[in-house]
């Protein structure tokens, strides 16, 4: 058996959930340093983490080509992903610098055979990635181009593992908008029911980060559904699936698939990194269950791979959460601090998100409402631009507590203002001032300039003009993105007529239909003007009228 065929049988057993046999290695690959890598990369995959790294360092040592080095050090980044230990062997680094294997094989200009190319540079990506090593995967994505559409001469399995790990790579980057793209690519290439399952959980972390509800409760749902996992790819799909759910803040559910995907109460069949975000999660849920008995013991096991540098942000941001529960603002903010400052330094855009949420909830507990306000504003702004739209409930959740509120998405229009702030719309559009607002809405000079950039951010305008120009248009029959949205014929009747004060009753006999159908007119209305009451819709219809 050759090489290159050895390789295409080891991808696609390590792509089939174990329902395809283990290749044999007779003969020549029995020696073969590129065998010995790939068998090292089974036994890690299989959760063999001692053996599997023993063998990465045996490989890295006799490896004498281009191709089998680039292996081995894939190997040898598994083994230092996954077997905590692994951090101090010094076999386990270049055997004549001492370097780190991964960022060697970065370094490399040696060509890589041209068939064993893009499969190998996949999985240093993969194991620059289990290295919670951000940007170095995306580095070796980048070099390798736009995951091919063929492997080997053919479609293979191996293909959805590439285009997977391409949107994964994007979500912990924080570029949402990509990493939908590419997992939506991987769902439609996969066809074997495992590659399909990983294909669906990587579609659940996108559209959880991009704030996807329904779409993600529905993918969680279906790979819970799924038989309990057994190797590195099944647990992936538990562990994916429990990242969109924390995602949404299901903690509860998010810690069950972690505990399923663990295999044990230390969650010793994960890589370091999702084995620390997974006793985070465990700490979070019990946090918000009020156990703190439990939090203390599942803080206490993270506590473990405190100083691993793949687990130390992750244990950074479990220690805040313990720190603002017990009520040590102090403590909580110098763990978000450290938290953000390490998640960064990897690329790992979407824990240090997950940090400043956290450090904006120690600001509130120092009585710093302020200070969160302001972190957390830049924070969506920059996190929405790239499509993570999860991060604004969160942040919202942090301020609501103190009263505070961020500002509205830009050009969202009059669905993205608070009720208050929709009467400040109304009254700017006829040309009321600042001081005319605070009269006659009871509010102090701060609060109305406050809700008047609020307004005027909403509508994507920069004058007090272009907030009337907005709501015209819309009167008009021109309705802008985000403005009040236009009604039926009928709908504009039943609001007329609300607008001079008629009942139900007399807006049926006037227009002919029974209450019951005006009480289904008057619930469309405020659908779609996004708003909660019958004088609301006296107040924008009244508005309405005059601008047309």
């Amino acid at each position: 058996m050759r090489r290159m065929e050895y390789l295409d049988r080891v991808l696609r057993h390590l792509m089939s959930g174990m329902a395809l046999p283990l290749p044999r290695t007779d003969g020549p690959l029995a020696t073969d340093p590129f065998a010995l890598a790939l068998r090292s990369l089974l036994q890690s995959w299989h959760g063999e983490f001692a053996a599997g790294a023993q063998t990465a360092a045996h490989a890295m040592t006799v490896a004498d080509d281009p191709d089998a080095r680039a292996l081995a050090r894939a190997a040898a980044g598994f083994a230092l992903g996954m077997w905590p230990p692994a951090a101090s062997d010094p076999t386990l680094r270049e055997p004549r610098t001492g370097a780190d294997p991964v960022a060697a094989a970065l370094a490399d200009e040696e060509p890589i055979s041209p068939a064993m190319y893009a499969p190998t540079t996949a999985l240093l990506a993969e194991s620059a990635l289990a290295n919670a090593r951000v940007t170095t995967a995306a580095a070796f994505l980048a070099r390798m181009g736009d995951p091919p559409d063929t492997l080997f001469g053919g479609r293979h399995p191996f293909l959805t593992f590439i285009r997977a790990l391409a949107a994964r790579v994007a979500v912990y980057q924080g570029d949402i908008t990509g990493a939908e793209r590419w997992a939506d690519a991987a769902v439609g290439g996969a066809e074997g029911e495992t590659e399909s399952l990983f294909a669906l959980a990587c579609v659940a972390l996108a559209r959880g980060s991009a704030d996807r509800r329904a779409a993600t409760r529905e993918l969680v749902e279906q790979v819970s559904a799924a038989p309990v996992p057994v190797d590195a790819v099944t647990r992936g799909c538990f562990v994916l699936a429990a990242y969109g759910a924390r995602a949404l803040g299901l903690e509860t559910r998010g810690a069950r698939l972690i505990l399923l995907a663990g295999g044990d109460d230390d969650l010793g069949g994960l890589r370091i990194i999702d084995r620390a975000f997974g006793l985070e999660s465990l700490v979070a849920a019990a946090i918000s269950m009020g156990d703190l008995d439990a939090a203390g013991s599942w803080l206490s096991r993270l506590e473990v791979l405190a100083g691993h540098r793949i687990a130390e942000p992750t244990v950074q941001r479990a220690r805040c959460r313990m720190s603002i529960t017990l009520g040590d603002a102090g403590g909580a903010l110098a763990s978000a601090d450290r938290a953000v400052l390490l998640a960064r330094a990897d690329g790992r855009m979407i824990e240090a998100a997950e940090a400043e949420i956290l450090r904006a909830r120690a600001h509130i507990a120092h009585r710093r409402g302020g200070a969160a306000e302001r972190e957390l504003s830049v924070l969506v702004t920059e996190s929405e631009a790239r499509g993570y739209f999860a991060i604004r409930r969160f942040a919202a959740r942090e301020l609501r507590q103190v009263g505070r509120r961020l500002p509205p998405i830009a050009a969202s229009g009059w669905q993205g203002l608070s009720p208050r702030e929709r009467d400040v719309a109304l009254l700017i559009a006829q040309g009321r001032s600042n001081a005319s607002l605070a009269r006659e809405l009871f509010l102090s000079a701060h609060t109305v300039r406050r809700h008047v950039s609020r307004v005027l951010a909403a509508f994507a305008v920069g004058t007090r003009a272009g907030v009337a120009a907005a709501l015209t248009d819309s009167a008009a029959g021109r309705p802008m993105s985000g403005t009040v949205a236009t009604l039926t014929g009928r709908q504009r009747a039943v609001a007329e007529l609300i607008r001079h004060g008629s009942t139900n009753r007399r807006i049926a006999e006037v227009l002919g239909i029974g209450t019951t159908t005006v009480e289904k007119h008057v619930s469309a209305i405020k659908d779609r003007w996004n708003i909660t009451s019958r004088a609301e819709i006296a107040v924008l219809a009244s508005w309405l009228a005059d601008a047309g």
